[in-house]
């Protein structure tokens, strides 16, 4: 039977049994691959690349769609603020935020497959009912029979976008209420001075009992600053943690500007005053003006080679960045930001750490109307191949003076692989900059120091979790069903969560595993094997060690593990193949430059002026 006779059908449900003339096409990764059927999910994998490119150039030439004799970008500018369609999350293309990115990666994937193959019959099986919208639309465009067993699930109860907004703002009012105003302090007289933007907490929590502040991200850095006799003025991003309120963080704010006299420490929103109040209200109600013009626009979501309209994969994304919650976090980003800038009358050099995420807009955009020292971004993490948010199409990247908010004045990169990656697709080389790894300092010397022979048994397993709940929930379940089948080996598990995302629901007290929460510097020596999820950078440092891996299949979303194409990896799918794997794990060998490291910090010295020039060092 040809492939355009037989029956192509979509199903979620893996332990479906295939009828005669009916190939299946699994919208999730199967445990187990049968002869003749396919996995999108892998076919995805297998036209990342591809795929990831397409992507990119979507989202530069959405912006550039025409609108009333301007464009989509121009058209939803608000006054003199950044697009808001350069800070929708559309625009920003983080896969952890908008994890149905995926779900056009593998319908992208699925049109390729099914021309390749010539299939003319469709039928999909599953529970997702914007898929099934979306197929039933590219079957009519390309003639296609197309059928459903199911129209999936009732669609849940969802409020108006409006409504979420206005009660959004209204939180953010309440916020405002009990803000306390910025701590003002001013630099010693001759003394130089930087501003660093960073997140809080990720800290070093022995040393926050000391009443000290060392942030985890910034390395030696700010203590090199300080003896150089830089004057410290510390912005932070509050993200919400089980371990800190923002009222405690308040409140270290207070003790540390008490305390310190080289130093100024606030938080971003204590930044915004009463007077933000009608701002806010205008420039919400302004864009929604502006939104209600687009409603023609859900066409254009297509990529360029593909009849595959996918606007409601997208249109939570779209309709909360315009109407709801997005949108008015965005709107006090760009206030927040507008303030400070107002509020530091120096113009000192600024650096903050780069993810390319829509708050640095509002930072180069309002730090550039009012001052002309230079903007650092720091790329403080690993920059996994496809983490979209930190690429965009090479065409993006033309800029002209009126554009220049859009990237920094230098980009500060850890290592020759992110110099590499984002080089090769099209970030201008002039503004790149390989610098030391601050938060990988305790690598140094270490280069495949714990690669060693592994104990056959008396064990200890490291766990190391990821941002996102639902992945940490698979990462976890994998671990529970391979502990049932007996991990003999192993004396001792230890799950380190990820600074941002609690654990402790998903782990019942009675599987005899250890909550840790050491930095991962401080558990090297105790661990053995590292079993990873698919988006910790962790693995990276666990690599360069040179311990053995064992990473987990990102289970239903992207991958976005910093390993991602590594021809050595294994990917645990199952519990059976976790306990599998686990028996005898491997080193995983990376680029010896996938770090620079250095003692002396010569390259962030020589930047920061706190040392005099070194001989040009390559990329």
């Amino acid at each position: 039977m040809s492939a355009s006779e037989r029956t192509f059908t979509i199903v979620d449900d893996t332990g479906y049994l295939a009828q005669p003339g009916e190939s299946l096409l699994y919208w999730n990764r199967p445990t187990e691959l049968r002869s003749g059927h396919y996995s999108l999910p892998d076919k995805a994998d297998e036209l990342s690349l591809t795929i990831r490119d397409e992507y990119l150039a979507w989202t530069y030439q959405m912006g550039l769609h025409p609108i009333n004799q301007s464009t989509l970008s121009e058209h939803l500018r608000v006054g003199s603020a950044p697009s808001f369609w350069r800070t929708s999350l559309v625009h920003e293309k983080e896969p952890l935020k908008s994890p149905q990115i995926y779900d056009v990666f593998k319908l992208r994937a699925l049109e390729i497959l099914l021309d390749e193959l010539g299939a003319t019959n469709i039928h999909y099986r599953g529970h997702n009912r914007n898929v099934e919208i979306i197929l039933s639309r590219w079957c009519r465009t390309t003639g296609r029979t197309y059928r459903k067993t199911r129209s999936g699930r009732k669609p849940s109860f969802r409020p108006s976008p409006l409504l979420l907004g206005f009660l959004y703002l209204a939180l953010r009012l309440w916020r405002l209420a009990r803000s306390h105003r910025p701590e003002a302090a001013s630099p010693p007289r001759d003394s130089k001075e930087i501003l660093l933007v960073t997140y809080f907490p990720n800290i070093d929590k022995e040393k926050a009992k000391q009443g000290e502040f060392q942030s985890l991200y910034w390395g030696r850095i700010p203590a090199e600053l300080s003896q150089a006799g830089y004057f410290l003025r510390w912005v932070w991003i509050y993200a919400k943690h089980p371990e800190y309120s923002r009222r405690e963080a308040l409140e270290f704010c207070h003790r540390l500007n008490q305390k310190e006299r080289g130093a100024n420490y606030n938080l971003l929103d204590q930044f915004l005053t009463w007077s933000c109040l009608p701002k806010a209200i205008f420039a919400y109600l302004s864009l929604i003006a502006r939104a209600l013009h687009l409603r023609g626009i859900k066409t254009e979501f297509h990529l360029a080679r593909s009849k595959i309209v996918f606007f409601e994969l997208l249109r939570d994304d779209w309709v909360s960045s315009l109407f709801g919650k997005v949108a008015i976090e965005n709107i006090f980003y760009n206030l927040a930001f507008e303030a400070l800038s107002r509020s530091v009358q120096s113009s000192p050099l600024v650096v903050y750490l780069w993810e390319n995420q829509p708050w640095e807009q509002a930072l180069m955009h309002y730090w550039r109307e009012r001052h002309n020292s230079s903007i650092f971004g720091f790329q403080h993490s690993t920059t996994p191949p496809l983490d979209l948010r930190h690429l965009s199409d090479r065409q993006d990247y033309v800029l002209s003076e009126t554009q220049r908010d859009r990237i920094p004045d230098r980009l500060l990169v850890n290592g020759g692989f992110s110099w590499g990656l984002l080089q090769n697709t099209g970030f201008p080389v002039d503004k790149l900059k390989v610098v030391e790894a601050l938060r990988y300092d305790s690598l140094m010397g270490r280069r495949k120091s714990r690669m060693r022979a592994l104990k056959a048994n008396g064990r200890t397993l490291l766990v190391l979790t990821g941002y996102d709940q639902s992945e940490n929930r698979f990462q976890l379940n994998l671990l529970f069903s391979a502990q049932q089948l007996g991990l003999t080996s192993y004396d001792r598990i230890r799950i380190k969560p990820h600074p941002f995302c609690d654990v402790r629901s998903l782990i019942s007290s009675d599987r005899g595993m250890e909550l840790v929460y050491s930095p991962f510097r401080d558990l090297i020596e105790t661990t053995d094997v590292v079993f990873c999820s698919s988006t910790t950078s962790i693995a990276m440092e666990a690599a360069w060690l040179g311990l053995p891996i064992v990473l987990a299949s990102p289970g239903r979303g992207m991958n976005l593990s910093p390993l991602f194409g590594n021809p050595e990896i294994e990917w645990a799918k199952s519990g059976a193949e976790l306990h599998h794997l686990l028996k005898a794990p491997k080193p995983i060998n990376i680029e010896d430059n996938y770090f620079k490291l250095d003692a002396n910090l010569t390259e962030w010295k020589t930047l920061l002026e706190l040392q005099a020039p070194s001989a040009p060092s390559s990329g």
